[in-house]
């Protein structure tokens, strides 16, 4: 780590040398006088400085994180020489305004809370109240690490409370009272006053449902509270249009011994979605004999126990609209092999935006609770769920899989298990390695893609329980893996290995065009309309459904209209445009960021454009987005729509930064523009030696490729080598004497 601290403040590139570490411990003196060291130099201002998560500050403050809990000697030294650093390094930032630094100082305010000074509590108190950056989502983390036993918790709390502070970081701060508060903390709750009271009330009253889960963290303050309005507060919590805010609003009432409360409690037992909650509530307030006895009823239990999986915040976030049971059994379960009940549950999560069909798959509860989303289970027979969940169990410690290397012959010789029918094209795929006490006959089981009578498909190779299993009986993209888990997991369950498959596969779910028109068209009005945290949210995520249906928006209009397909990409994007360009929910440099939906989307835009005779008006865009794309991603896209708008100056400078700052830039297609740009100008030997550049790094890669990285360094040669014949014939291309495939012989 020293080493990797000295070789960063040599090259300047300090984030990126301790990015490359990995996973590190800091363990010694040395170690924190090194980083301290560092710190001071980005104190003084003489490291560079880099943005986002390369920052230097960020990647620095990072290694406080990562200190061993048994090093006192380098706890000692990052505690008090170390913590000043930091704050004088966030005070530099702070003092120059820097906007796209602020997230370090937030990340700085998480380290600083961590080790516990009144220095650093100080300097988060001051930003707390100044509103820095008030509605990020890190001081929920920052905040959060006040608890129960804290040496500056009720310093946090009692300074925060008069006056409270604002936007998200009040939410923030109520969620660490409430969790002191709950851990057995004592003191008096931050939010116990005139205006506290009116910050909650605000919070119960809110009808926006985005919002309901600061509504649930109001209630869940109000036992801790003495102020003359709880029981009108306490009252809005009952009667919350949302079942979570009820939910807490019984807690509530019970834990202020309230018998009302608990009979309410008692009752959302019941409720699937629910139950678990309010049976743990109950057992929590010492009053189990208040669960009704249909509670505990294992179906319901176990519908309940998926029910609260599924609406953790790190799975689906809310309760599922339905839940059915699809199956219940009693498997011997590995690797014990005791006998263990075990449930499928199917779910459907209602969507809400028109664009998407429901949201429907199937869980598991019995040995672990957990469920594939991806795995498309609500389409697979219940013993080939049981099967992937058995494997998924088993493979964390007790299966190593393997990837075959399709140049090895390592595993050949398992081929000879299949006796079958004749199979072509065989390749072992992936090769799983058992341990002894799973009890399987086999150590080593294998999968070989192939084809049988034409018909793609896999053979598992297990002995006397090889099996052929044909493609079309799986989910659409099913890969070799797959099959293999299925298979040993029927194995070690003792379930069947032939299975009718296909009356379980269903046809993918389709949304009618005009659904699609009509939702996507009322998202559009929403971005002039919607409250700003919902226009940021449609105009700047990556995962906005502006930019996921865009497509699929366009093709309808087409479809049901008859309009020019470029003319309607043209208007969506620019409908986008315009209020990207008028909101003020969100900085121009979200909007209009690289990947925001106006970034995802500009290249076809740029196409469209170009298609309608509008060169120069892609041109313009480019220039307005250059200041907000200054990294390779940027250089790249942007440089590929001024070559082919027909800017080849400002293309070349754009594509000469990529060259000069992109480790990879060797195998990125913009190289091809570049070379043509040359070509065209008369510079036909750089030209040249650029793409020929090219392929022999593509080469030499493909040589120390493995697994899927074969097949895409192939991709990438086969595209370089059609691009050198097109810019330079074909007869050119035949002289370089470079072979024609990376593949290795025998690789399909």
């Amino acid at each position: 780590m020293q080493l990797a601290l000295q070789r960063g403040m040599e090259k300047g590139n300090l984030a990126g040398e301790i990015n490359e570490l990995g996973e590190v411990t800091v363990r010694s003196r040395p170690d924190g006088e090194a980083i301290c060291d560092v710190l001071a130099a980005i104190v003084r201002g003489e490291v560079a400085r880099g943005d986002g998560f390369n920052s230097a500050l960020h990647a620095v403050a990072g290694l406080f994180q990562e200190v061993d809990p048994e090093g006192s000697d380098v706890v000692a030294v990052l505690m008090n020489r170390g913590t000043p650093l930091l704050r004088q390094a966030a005070e530099r930032v702070l003092a120059a305004g820097e906007e796209e630094q602020a997230g370090d100082v937030l990340f700085v305010l998480k380290v600083l809370a961590m080790y516990g000074t009144r220095e650093g509590a100080d300097l988060i108190i001051r930003l707390a109240r100044k509103g820095f950056r008030s509605e990020d989502w890190l001081w929920n983390v920052i905040l959060g690490g006040f608890r129960e036993g804290h040496p500056q918790v009720q310093y946090v709390l009692a300074s925060l409370s008069d006056p409270l502070p604002a936007g998200f970081i009040a939410v923030s701060l109520l969620d660490a009272a409430n969790r002191f508060f709950l851990e057995g903390g004592e003191a008096r709750h931050p939010f116990d006053s005139d205006e506290g009271m009116g910050r909650l009330h605000a919070w119960l009253a809110d009808p926006d449902a985005e919002h309901f889960s600061y509504a649930n963290s109001a209630t869940a303050a109000l036992p801790f509270i003495n102020h003359p309005k709880r029981p009108e507060l306490l009252d809005a919590a009952t009667r919350h249009p949302s079942p979570e805010v009820r939910l807490e609003g019984a807690w509530a009432a019970a834990k202020l011994d309230d018998e009302a409360g608990l009979r309410v409690l008692a009752g959302m037992c019941l409720d699937v979605n629910l139950g678990a909650r309010a049976s743990e509530y109950l057992r929590e307030l010492k009053r189990p004999d208040a669960i009704p006895a249909e509670a505990s009823a294992p179906d319901f239990k176990a519908a309940a126990e998926f029910a609260q999986w599924l609406a953790h915040p790190n799975e689906l976030g809310r309760p599922p609209d339905e839940l059915d049971i699809c199956d219940h059994r009693t498997l011997r379960w590995p690797p014990d092999f005791a006998e263990r009940p075990v449930w499928l549950l199917r779910y459907v999560m209602r969507q809400t935006n028109g664009l998407e069909p429901d949201d429907v798959g199937v869980g598991m509860v019995g040995s672990t609770t957990w469920c594939f989303f991806s795995y498309d289970m609500e389409q697979r027979p219940p013993e080939d769920v049981y099967a992937v969940h058995c494997f998924w169990e088993m493979g964390r410690e007790r299966i190593a899989m393997h990837d075959a290397e399709a140049n090895s012959s390592e595993y050949d010789a398992m081929l000879a298990q299949w006796t079958g029918a004749p199979l072509e094209s065989l390749r072992i795929e992936h090769v799983a390695e058992l341990e002894s006490e799973l009890r399987h006959p086999q150590k080593l089981v294998a999968v070989a893609a192939g084809s049988r009578d034409g018909a793609p498909g896999w053979v598992v190779l297990d002995g006397a329980d090889t099996r052929w299993y044909f493609a079309d009986e799986f989910p659409g993209d099913e890969r070799g893996k797959m099959v293999l888990e299925i298979h040993i997991g029927r194995c070690l369950l003792g379930l069947p290995l032939d299975a009718d498959r296909k009356p379980w596969l269903r046809p993918p779910a389709t949304i009618p065009d005009d659904q699609i028109i009509a939702a996507y068209e009322k998202l559009l009005r929403k971005c002039g309309s919607a409250p700003e945290e919902e226009q940021a949210e449609l105009l700047t995520a990556y995962s906005s459904p502006l930019s996921r249906h865009f497509e699929n928006y366009v093709n309808a209009v087409v479809r049901v209209r008859s309009e020019n397909r470029a003319g309607v990409v043209v208007g969506t994007y620019e409908a986008i445009l315009a209020a990207a360009q008028e909101t003020k929910a969100a900085p121009p440099e979200k909007v209009l960021g690289s990947f925001s939906p106006l970034g995802e989307r500009l290249d076809v835009y740029a196409v469209a454009l170009i298609e309608l005779g509008r060169g120069p008006e892609a041109l313009a865009l480019v220039r307005k987005l250059l200041p907000f794309w200054e990294h390779n991603l940027g250089y790249g896209k942007l440089g590929a729509i001024a070559f082919q708008a027909g800017d080849h100056a400002l293309a070349e400078e754009l594509l000469l930064k990529l060259k000069a700052n992109y480790k990879d830039w060797a195998r990125s297609e913009e190289m091809t523009h570049l070379a043509e740009i040359w070509h065209r100008r008369g510079e036909t030997n750089a030209a040249r030696d650029l793409m020929l550049t090219c392929l022999r790094h593509t080469l030499g890669e493909a040589a120390e490729a493995t697994g899927t990285d074969i097949a895409f360094h192939e991709r990438i040669y086969q595209r370089q080598r059609q691009d050198y014949g097109r810019i330079f014939g074909d007869a050119a291309l035949d002289a370089l004497g470079l072979p024609a495939t990376t593949l290795p012989r025998g690789h399909s």
